[in-house]
């Protein structure tokens, strides 16, 4: 798969994730605050069959994203210097990727919580661990 056509690919599953997100029902909540309980009775689902479908559509999403990362990831070398700021700076990433996908959930529902962690976390860990190895495998 050419590189173009995977990052297209990736953009299709992105762009999947965040179409599931904004249908779903805003049931369950991510944080059990009681809002949702104005909406249908505590921890009863609002639409049991639209949910479900959003989680496979979701995950369809999900699929197309992840498989994609390892493909466009280019070579990286990982240098002392750059992990060590990677893990001071790591707590205010994970900050803000959580005021993020608190700020999607309330607006959208749990999958845009899982829409952010994914994208801003799973993705360029996926992303940077396959530059490694390509890396790697150039150099050996």
């Amino acid at each position: 798969m050419s590189r173009s056509l995977a990052l297209a690919v990736g953009w299709v599953g992105v762009a999947t994730m965040v179409a599931a997100s904004v249908y779903a029902p805003a049931q369950p909540e991510l944080f059990q605050d009681g809002a949702a309980c104005e909406i249908a009775q505590c921890g009863v689902l609002e639409d049991p069959e639209r949910w479900r479908t959003a989680w496979w559509v979701w995950g369809v999403g999900l699929v197309l994203l992840l498989a994609t990362v390892p493909v466009t990831a280019r070579p990286v070398r990982l240098r002392a210097r750059w992990a060590v700021l990677g893990l001071v700076t790591a707590p205010l990433w994970l900050i803000g990727l959580a005021v993020l996908a608190w700020l999607a959930a309330l607006y959208t529902s749990v999958q845009g919580a899982a829409t952010v962690a994914v994208c801003g976390l799973v993705a360029p860990v996926i992303g940077l661990v396959a530059g490694a190895w390509k890396a790697r495998r150039t150099t050996v």
